[in-house]
């Protein structure tokens, strides 16, 4: 086997552990991974037989497996920020619901003692 097959099969590899880990959803970083799922059948598919051209393909690999794995990373970030704001903003809600609550309750009770002066 020649060095382009290692480098498709690796890039292939990558391909396939970062779509398994990360579960990309934005379309930037599915086209990222479905590129170097390409990229590496591409060069198993080909064979070509050229130290050369397995050195240029192996740095361009990397290359891409670099900016996926950032697009991957900025699209998990950017779902946990949405996470923790939506958790953040059930908790104020909650929060707001317990401070009427207790508001009504004092109103209430006010009501109450103005009602006993009264009568």
């Amino acid at each position: 086997m020649n060095g382009c097959i290692y480098v498709g099969l690796l890039l292939l590899a990558a391909s396939l552990l970062l779509n398994t880990f990360f579960h990309p959803q934005v379309q930037k970083s599915r086209s990222l991974c479905l590129l170097l799922a390409l990229t590496g059948g591409m060069s198993v598919i080909l064979q070509q037989d050229s130290a050369g051209l397995a050195a240029v393909e192996a740095v361009l690999g990397l290359v891409l497996i670099g900016c996926t794995v950032l697009s991957l990373l900025t699209e998990r970030h950017d779902r946990r920020a949405a996470q923790i704001t939506r958790r953040r903003r059930a908790e104020r809600q909650c929060w707001e619901e317990e401070r009427l609550q207790e508001d009504l309750a004092m109103v209430e009770r006010e009501l109450e003692n103005v009602t006993e002066n009264v009568a």
